[in-house]
């Protein structure tokens, strides 16, 4: 994952931290403290305070991209760094692979919020070596399909 740029590899790795948060409070809403989800997303094994402050800063954006993009909405009256309700809409659930029973077919493939789970299962560090591009990838070309 080298030749990735850092900006997309934090991009990466909070996204998918992220989604896994909404989709396992939906359909309650959640305040976010963007300088927490960062440093959550940070690969453990390279953690530093400047990388820390980096993804702070960069899941700030993470989650207002998301939302401009419709995945997910959230209150901010004040216009600080900390989003508060926030819920995946029906576009980001159903992207992650969210479907009633009554319009799955027999043939139903894995739904990507379980690959996400179990990528994150293996820890941040190890989660950007496991193709989290790809899933992401996946994410945003369901979305605009």
């Amino acid at each position: 994952m080298t030749d990735i740029p850092k900006n997309i590899q934090r991009f990466n790795l909070i996204a998918l931290l992220l989604f896994a948060k909404l989709y396992e409070s939906f359909p309650s809403g959640i305040d976010i403290d963007a300088l927490k989800l960062g440093h959550d997303a940070v690969p453990k094994d390279t953690a530093s305070d400047e990388q820390d402050w980096d993804f702070g800063a960069a899941a700030h954006d993470v989650v207002l991209w998301l939302a401009e993009e419709g995945f997910l909405r959230y209150e901010n009256p004040n216009h600080t760094r900390d989003f508060f309700n926030a819920r995946l809409t029906m576009k980001g659930l159903t992207v992650l692979g969210y479907l009633p029973v009554s319009l799955q077919s027999g043939d139903a493939k894995e739904p990507i919020i379980e690959k996400i789970k179990r990528i994150l299962a293996t820890g941040t560090e190890k989660a950007a070596a496991d193709g989290i591009g790809a899933i992401l990838g996946q994410i945003f070309n369901l979305a605009s399909s």
